[in-house]
């Protein structure tokens, strides 16, 4: 006499384990298995990338995946990166405002089930956003930086996903190639002089091109709006300033000719002196017609 195994809940996935592609091996390295997966996808920020993805069922019943008749999407947020990118990773980068709630960011799709046998497998795709939309189909750009991507038969992780669950997919938001396409600074006061603890007006010239209302923190002195559609907030460590969709704004300030170019420091020595100002790191690069600093006369 034999015995009869009892019967298993075809929505139990447990024994599912994906099979992710990587960007880390030219030959495309594949992990299928239980344990997390080392690999690492790519994207770049506000641009759209297919996924496919195999998924094996590795148990000894069949289960029924809901497969999207049409491709999902979803939308991806990451932990902002330190220490590369800059100045990107150094908070230069356009923030939603107000601040975006983290949110399973999965959108709907029409699904039908698909029977996945003992040992068989099946591939499945999903578009991949680096970041997200509104119902213009403009894309608030991700910052760059790093999160993960669940299989779509797993509860999905809210973005951003800042610990890759068990058999996740990690992935990389690149700031892509022509970052500057989501905002504009033109530094209007790349050289500026003023006497030794005294004080220079300085200016630069900030466009958000895109679709949603953003705050840009922006190196420099406490910034203040001169013209356009904007506010500026001197209230956190950097300063920043809110400006509506597709907006120009051109902000004024005061860089003083003394420590830390404020004006309580000691003042300065005549010379020269790399400053940081709208998105320009000068103090990080040796001095140049490309990168501003502060000429301390007597």
């Amino acid at each position: 006499t034999g015995t009869t195994q009892p019967p298993h809940d075809p929505h139990d996935y447990s024994q599912l384990a994906a099979r992710w592609p990587t960007d880390s091996s030219s030959t495309g390295t594949l992990c299928p298995s239980n344990a997390p997966c080392d690999s690492v996808f790519g994207i770049s920020t506000a641009t759209t990338r297919e996924l496919s993805y195999v998924v094996y069922n590795l148990g000894a019943w069949a289960v029924d995946l809901p497969v999207c008749v049409t491709p999902d999407v979803n939308e991806l947020w990451a932990v902002p990166a330190v220490g590369v990118w800059a100045p990107y990773s150094k908070g230069i980068w356009p923030q939603p405002y107000p601040a975006r709630d983290p949110v399973v960011t999965q959108q709907p799709c029409t699904t039908q089930q698909v029977k996945v046998g003992p040992n068989e497998s099946i591939t499945l795709t999903t578009l991949a956003v680096g970041g997200y939309r509104n119902a213009a189909g403009d894309v608030m750009p991700s910052p760059p930086g790093f999160t993960s991507f669940q299989p779509s038969y797993m509860p999905q992780c809210a973005q951003p996903c800042a610990t890759p669950p068990n058999g996740s997919l990690k992935i990389t938001v690149h700031p892509g190639q022509d970052p500057k396409k989501n905002f504009q600074v033109v530094v209007k006061s790349m050289h500026p002089t003023a006497a030794s603890g005294g004080s220079a007006p300085v200016e630069i010239t900030y466009t958000n091109p895109l679709g949603f209302t953003v705050r840009m923190p922006l190196f420099g002195p406490c910034w203040t709006v001169k013209s356009g559609p904007g506010t500026a907030d001197c209230s956190r460590p950097r300063a920043s300033v809110i400006v509506e969709p597709h907006g120009t704004v051109d902000l004024v300030g005061t860089l003083w000719a003394r420590s830390g170019f404020t004006a309580t420091g000691a003042p300065l020595a005549p010379g020269r002196y790399r400053i940081d100002l709208g998105d320009l790191e000068g103090s990080q690069y040796p001095f140049s017609a490309n990168y501003p600093y502060l000429m301390v006369t007597p």
